[in-house]
């Protein structure tokens, strides 16, 4: 522990201690400083009363110096006591209140020594006393004042002679000895009274300290406390975490278990079609009725494998984040409309009634949206509602709610099919649920067409829902942004105006088929040579690179990707720069969007996916040839 230092002469702390004692003491002494200026402020005054009562009248006028001096200095001390900064000088102002009082009694007491004996002696000691109790803190300065006081009694005494000898040399004597002691008494005083404060001072800053290290610790302990807590929270969220992964982890193995299987279902049953009856095709003695019809069952298992397919690499597509949204100015109407006209054989086929309901005015259908989207998501929900309803009718259609504060446009497909228990209502959009053997198979299929749709209406912005019961039939819904367009072209160019015969285009021309595999090429090669084109095969993209070379009146060239030798890529790339007119429609397996733009930036322009559909094909030709003058990469592609 520090020993307390002081300078044992001028009793003073070093700067920053000092000041800090001097601020402490002058808010601890200033109400006791105040008490005693209006005391004295009063005794004075009184004795002003009683000199006028009790006094001769010949010396009446000596009360003046209590009135005039002594009493308006006290005064002006207390006021002054009031004013900011006072602490700066408020022992100077005692000190000299001080020795203004001392001086006017010793002056009485040297004018009217009959009187002095009595009564004025005692005030000097009564000043001195307040000289060294109200300065004690300030011992050379109260020091000062009470030695004054005592030389101006010794010089007084020179100037008026009147007081005897013998008792002015008491006196002097007395009022000597009474500022020593007052001395001895201030200097103690001031000196224990330092010595108390620099251990307050110092208990304080060890209190401090102790409340610094307890508040740093109950910091550390509340720190500790709240990652120990986290720690135990974060144990807990991670094993509630490790249980829903292993039961997602389970749930997920046997739902893909099941996926796994009704995808063999899926496949092997359309290959059984078409194996089978190509089989049985080459039967010689096989009637053409029978024939035709065997095709057609080929054709459609055909289809269904490839739809099947379809759903796996568009499901692929979404999980892998490659499907994106693009929008464009697209007319509502006219796709309800051409859905309409696509679907009602098919419908009218299976003795339906199938309707289109519509209450959007046209001159507000115009929207910007993603065309491919919507009519992917229409007729998904329009094939399954042909699909599972044996009998009755099938009505879609869309209207404009604008309710809620949503603007949105609600699409319905309403059939009266076999409709869906309410268990499974939801259940049917979860990818690979349908698949799932304890749900007895609630619909056939993948599985996998609903979780599409439902993905691509969410990419779109909007939701889907249905409202279904069994064996009374079932409403899809879903919702799409309205997003008008202002305007509306006066004369929108379709593919009816314009029309191109494409097979009379063909007559005269000559088409190049790059293909590596023998099959795919005698399909394109019987499929463009119908109307009389001049088609030739070669198989891969160096040779056709040397067939272009010798033939610039070259067409159309049907360009596969993946060749041996030289890649389609690199061949269109190499052809572009010695005929920038040839139509050049990239073919391949490959259905994801980097493949197509990659073909589109080689220099194709078109991009067509396998299996070649001859409709698409010609639809595809027919808009090349109507846009050869400004190509565009913006070509659906056809699957």
């Amino acid at each position: 522990m520090p020993r307390f230092r002081i300078n044992m002469w001028k009793l003073r702390f070093e700067k920053q201690l000092e000041d800090q004692f001097r601020i402490d003491y002058f808010k601890s002494s200033l109400r006791l400083y105040r008490i005693v200026l209006l005391a004295g402020f009063i005794y004075y005054g009184a004795f002003i009363v009683l000199d006028l009562i009790s006094l001769p009248e010949s010396i009446r006028e000596l009360s003046l110096i209590r009135f005039g001096i002594v009493c308006p200095t006290i005064l002006l001390a207390l006021l002054l006591s009031f004013t900011p900064g006072f602490h700066k000088y408020w022992q100077i102002a005692s000190a000299i209140t001080t020795i203004i009082g001392g001086v006017a009694i010793v002056a009485m007491t040297v004018i009217t020594p009959e009187l002095g004996r009595n009564l004025y002696y005692v005030g000097i000691i009564e000043v001195l006393i307040y000289n060294y109790i109200l300065l004690r803190l300030k011992f050379h300065l109260a020091t000062v004042a009470g030695w004054i006081i005592v030389a101006s009694y010794a010089l007084s005494l020179a100037f008026f002679p009147g007081v005897p000898k013998e008792i002015a040399t008491a006196n002097l004597f007395f009022l000597i000895t009474c500022n020593i002691l007052g001395m001895f008494g201030g200097y103690s005083a001031e000196y224990y009274t330092r010595r108390e404060f620099f251990y307050k001072h110092l208990l304080k800053k060890e209190q401090q300290k102790v409340s610094e290290s307890n508040l740093l610790l109950e910091q550390r302990i509340n720190e500790k406390t709240m990652e120990l807590q986290q720690d135990i929270h974060e144990r807990e969220r991670v094993a509630r975490e490790l249980i829903i992964a292993k039961e997602k982890a389970e749930e997920s193995d046997r739902l893909k278990s099941a996926f796994l299987a009704n995808m063999s279902h899926e496949i092997r049953t359309p290959m059984n079609g078409i194996i089978g009856f190509s089989s049985l095709l080459k039967n010689p003695d096989l009637s053409m009725e029978k024939r035709n019809e065997f095709i057609s069952i080929i054709q459609k298992s055909g289809d269904r494998m490839l739809e099947t397919i379809n759903d796996l690499i568009n499901v692929s597509k979404i999980e892998a984040g490659l499907v994106d949204v693009f929008y464009d100015i697209e007319d509502i109407q006219n796709i309800g409309e051409d859905l309409y006209n696509f679907f009602k054989h098919e419908a009218e086929l299976k003795g339906l009634n199938l309707s289109y309901n519509s209450s959007l005015p046209r001159e507000i259908s115009t929207i910007e949206t993603d065309k491919e989207k919507v009519t992917s998501i229409i007729t998904n929900l329009v094939k399954n509602a042909i699909k599972y309803t044996l009998e009755g009718e099938i009505e879609f259609g869309f209207f404009h709610p604008s309710k809620d504060g949503h603007d949105f446009i609600e699409f319905y497909i309403r059939d009266t099919g076999i409709g869906i228990a309410s268990g499974n209502q939801e259940l049917i959009f979860d990818r690979f649920a349908q698949a799932d053997s304890k749900n007895n198979r609630v619909v056939e299929g993948s599985g996998l067409g609903l979780s599409i749709t439902r993905s691509y209406v969410e990419m779109l912005g909007g939701r889907i829902w249905v409202e279904s019961k069994e064996n009374i039939g079932s409403t899809f819904h879903f919702t799409i942004p309205f997003n008008p367009v202002d305007s509306i072209p006066e004369s929108p160019i379709t593919l009816h105006r314009d029309f191109i015969d494409i097979e009379q285009w063909m007559m005269d021309k000559t088409i190049l088929i790059t293909e590596d595999d023998p099959h795919s090429a005698l399909y394109l090669e019987k499929l463009l040579s119908k109307s009389g084109a001049s088609v030739n095969h070669v198989e891969n993209g160096e040779e056709a690179l040397e067939y272009v070379k010798s033939n610039p009146n070259l067409s159309l060239i049907m360009m596969d990707i993946q060749m041996p030798v030289m890649d389609g890529y690199t061949a269109t790339r190499e052809i572009r720069k010695i005929n920038r007119d040839v139509l050049i429609i990239a073919q391949s397996a490959y259905a994801m969007k980097l493949e197509k733009e990659i073909a589109l930036d080689s220099g194709c322009d078109a991009y067509l996916t396998k299996p070649i559909d001859e409709k698409a094909l010609m639809a595809m030709i027919r808009v090349l040839l109507k846009n050869r003058d400004h190509r565009s990469g913006n070509l659906s592609d056809h699957t």
